[in-house]
């Protein structure tokens, strides 16, 4: 990506989108950047259940075909709105073969 940034021109004699804001947006967050949080979707934990149990996966089965940990989805499923990165949401839905909208928590009516 660094080079798509470089590789942008400036436009009027300023400095292009591509060579300012994406450079920051794409610059590793630190911890307690606020960056960071915009990554992170509220899942439904009870959805992910549920929809593992009706494809009649275990919680390893499913972990293997997502590519991430039994401890990860064991810690997705114990709880009703639950933090997690949207890669791990995605890897998920994919696995489940559902959108990742899916597996997210709705807000209350």
């Amino acid at each position: 990506m660094g080079d798509l940034a470089e590789a942008a021109p400036e436009i009027g004699g300023r400095v292009s989108i591509c060579q300012s804001e994406m450079r920051d947006a794409l610059a590793p967050a630190g911890p307690g950047d606020s960056r960071v949080r915009r990554w992170l979707v509220v899942a439904d934990g009870r959805r992910l259940r549920q929809l593992r149990r009706e494809h009649r996966l275990p919680q390893q089965e499913l972990a293997a075909r997502a590519g991430i940990s039994v401890v990860t989805i064991s810690r997705l499923e114990r709880q009703d709105h639950v933090s997690c990165r949207g890669r791990t949401l995605t890897r998920l839905a994919a696995a489940l073969g559902v959108q990742p909208a899916a597996l997210m928590s709705q807000p209350d009516a």
